[in-house]
């Protein structure tokens, strides 16, 4: 499996403010709402200022350093697979949005960065967990929230231009649909790997909960 066509699919809305959370799967009404609008997106129907307005849960994609790292929550994850079925031209309804897309969880995906300056002597980093790392007012008392259960890992294979193959994997980890409710404190999503730690801080203006 080719690492990029994953990273463009993973490509979605940019992200605004923390406007709350949700507690529970998003409701029929917001996944059809969330539906529509990914399937007007690049048709020559334009969106209403509703659908304009409409925000699409928790998103952030970043790219530095040795790893690639997205966090989604449940309606981002509704609108990428509504965006998928669109390009293959299939139907996608209510009745199609897959188990793992309704799950009230914020999802974090991890995967090595192509891109990385150490790639050509020393490979890709490998992944062996996602944290999110959470501290008081004043940036006192950090301490470390784990994945719900254990991090899922699927391989990658990485080919060079050279005709060389990387080995890798891609880590999926499950936090709390609530993670980020609690007001006052910062967060910073760590990806720990065999050369030690990336972490990230998450900026309030980069993060949006619906509801």
């Amino acid at each position: 499996m080719n690492g990029k066509p994953l990273i463009a699919a993973l490509v979605g809305l940019s992200v605004i403010a923390v406007a709350g959370a949700q507690s529970s799967a998003p409701t029929a009404d917001e996944i059809t709402r969330t539906i529509a609008v990914a399937q007007k997106i690049g048709t020559s129907e334009p969106l209403t200022d509703a659908e304009k307005q409409y925000g699409f849960g928790l998103r952030l994609l970043d790219r530095q350093g040795p790893v690639v790292t997205t966090i989604q929550g449940p309606l981002n994850r509704v609108f990428t697979e509504a965006r998928g079925a669109a390009a293959r031209r299939n139907n996608y309804t209510l009745a199609n949005v897959s188990e793992a897309a309704r799950e009230p969880a914020i999802v974090a995906i991890a995967m090595p960065n192509g891109a990385d300056q150490l790639w050509e002597t020393r490979g890709p980093v490998q992944i062996s967990e996602v944290v999110f790392k959470v501290s008081g007012a004043g940036g006192k008392d950090q301490h470390v929230i784990h994945p719900s259960g254990r991090c899922q890992f699927n391989p990658l294979e990485y080919k060079k231009p050279t005709g060389q193959a990387y080995n890798a994997r891609l880590a999926v980890c499950k936090f709390p649909l609530d993670l980020f409710a609690s007001p006052g404190v910062t967060f910073e999503v760590t990806v720990i790997h065999d050369r030690g730690e990336w972490s990230r801080r998450l900026q309030p203006d980069e993060l949006r909960l619906v509801r």
